[in-house]
């Protein structure tokens, strides 16, 4: 494999190790797109994985590229991609839905019995690159900086969410 191939990826093994590994660039399968990361937020359950313990149903620390929190701009994209194009700006929602059962076609991919998270269960955006599905892009202004953009998708995104659904106006 070429070195053009080849990224570097933040991976947290536990015990208070961070290990930067090069690993293969991925390609974006049909439905996915491939986003240049340009921010990527730290919360403390990345913190948990730092220590050495598994979250959100992870098989252990480690296992995969850390990293839930990332905006980038979009590089490549896969077959049947039909609302994000190359050269949008977007941030990453960290929930990966199947995208066909009753809870993906409300939104509600957290509630998917095959739900995945990236940067736990699935490879994240502590890396120069994500793939992510389509449905996981969220576009975000020109004037909103990528590291504002990423610490929406968790932090604010889930109390703004939380607020909405309740009727609460801030």
């Amino acid at each position: 494999m070429s070195r053009a191939n080849r990224m570097k990826a933040v991976f947290l093994p536990g015990n208070k190790r961070v290990e930067i590994r090069a690993v293969e660039v991925p390609t974006p399968s049909p439905g996915e797109v491939l986003v240049a990361v340009r921010a990527s937020c730290i919360c403390r359950s990345d913190l948990s994985l730092y220590y050495g313990n598994a979250v959100v149903g992870g098989d252990a620390a480690g296992a995969c590229v850390t990293g839930h929190e990332p905006a980038g701009d979009v590089v490549a994209v896969g077959a049947g991609v039909n609302h994000t194009k190359v050269g949008d700006r977007v941030a990453v929602y960290l929930g990966v839905g199947c995208g066909v059962c009753e809870f993906c076609r409300q939104g509600n991919y957290f509630l998917c019995a095959k739900w995945t998270c990236i940067g736990f269960t699935a490879d994240g955006g502590n890396a120069e690159f994500i793939v992510v599905p389509e449905r996981n892009c969220l576009k975000i202004p020109d004037w909103m900086s990528y590291v504002a953009a990423a610490i929406s998708t968790d932090a604010f995104g889930t109390l703004y969410s939380a607020c909405k659904k309740l009727g609460i106006s801030c």
